[in-house]
C-alpha cells in the first residue's frame, strides 16, 4: 500500500509541474519566449531587438510574431491599442494579440488561441 501512496504523490508532482503558470508576469522576454516554448510554441528563430517602442523588452521567433514584456499595465496597454489603432487603418491586415499581465505577444490567430489556453491572459482581436 505505500507503494500506491508514493505513486500518487508522485503523480500529484508532475501534474503540479507540467506546464507554464496562466496569467503568470515575465521579468525578460526571453521567460516569457521559454512558457511559449513550454506551451508548445515553436521558435525556430529567436531574435530580441526591442523594437516594440512602450515595451522593456522585445523580440520574435519569426517574421508572423512579436512578444514584448513591459514594466507595467499602462505601457502594455498603451502598446495594445497603438497595434490596434495601426491595425484599423488596413482592414486586411487582422491583428491578434494576447495579453497578460506585464506582456503580450502578437501572433498569427491559431497560435495566440492555443497559446492562451496554456498561458492565460486576454485574446484582443481576432
Amino acid at each position: 500500500m505505500k507503494k500506491t501512496g508514493g505513486l500518487v504523490a508522485a503523480l500529484f508532482l508532475l501534474a503540479a509541474c507540467g506546464g507554464p503558470e496562466k496569467d503568470a508576469t515575465y521579468d525578460s522576454v526571453e521567460a516569457l519566449r521559454d512558457a511559449a516554448i513550454e506551451a508548445g510554441y515553436e521558435c525556430p528563430n529567436w531574435e530580441q531587438r526591442n523594437q516594440v517602442t512602450a515595451a522593456a523588452q522585445s523580440g520574435s521567433c519569426s517574421t508572423a510574431d512579436v512578444f514584448a514584456t513591459y514594466l507595467s499595465e499602462a505601457a502594455r496597454d498603451e502598446a495594445v491599442n497603438n497595434l490596434k489603432a495601426f491595425a484599423a487603418d488596413f482592414d486586411d491586415m487582422p491583428v491578434t494579440v494576447l495579453a497578460g499581465p506585464n506582456w503580450t505577444i502578437n501572433a498569427p490567430d491559431e497560435a495566440v488561441h492555443e497559446l492562451h489556453e496554456k498561458l492565460g491572459g486576454t485574446v484582443v482581436g481576432g
